[in-house]
């Protein structure tokens, strides 16, 4: 589910990042999308690793780090309040139940 709702949002930021302007496209933006794309890498290792903890909080991090860099895109008026509140929920962090969420392979 954390899987699926994070490509979600990658869906729906990509397209927004290359609208912002150019002052911003390639510093804000990019790295937006290469922060959701490196947290959607690492959920998928945490998935099919015995030791998946320390990369679901390594996610959890990555995930806080990308909706500071959206609100402030929103701040800077890169990204409109309207779009902003339209967003996709984010996954939840790495927390116990969180997992529960995202089973990959019977350990």
């Amino acid at each position: 589910m954390a899987i699926s709702k994070l490509y979600d949002l990658i869906l729906w930021i990509t397209p927004i990042t290359e609208a912002f302007p150019r002052s911003l496209r390639h510093t804000l933006g990019h790295r937006i999308v290469n922060e959701l794309l490196d947290v959607l890498r690492t959920l998928m290792e945490a998935r099919y690793s015995r030791k998946g903890r320390p990369l679901l909080e390594r996610a959890n991090l990555g995930i806080d780090y990308a909706r500071h860099l959206i609100r402030l895109s929103k701040d800077l008026k890169a990204l409109s309040l309207n779009r902003y509140q339209q967003r996709p929920e984010a996954p939840r962090g790495s927390r116990p139940a969180d997992r529960r969420l995202e089973k990959g392979p019977s350990r």
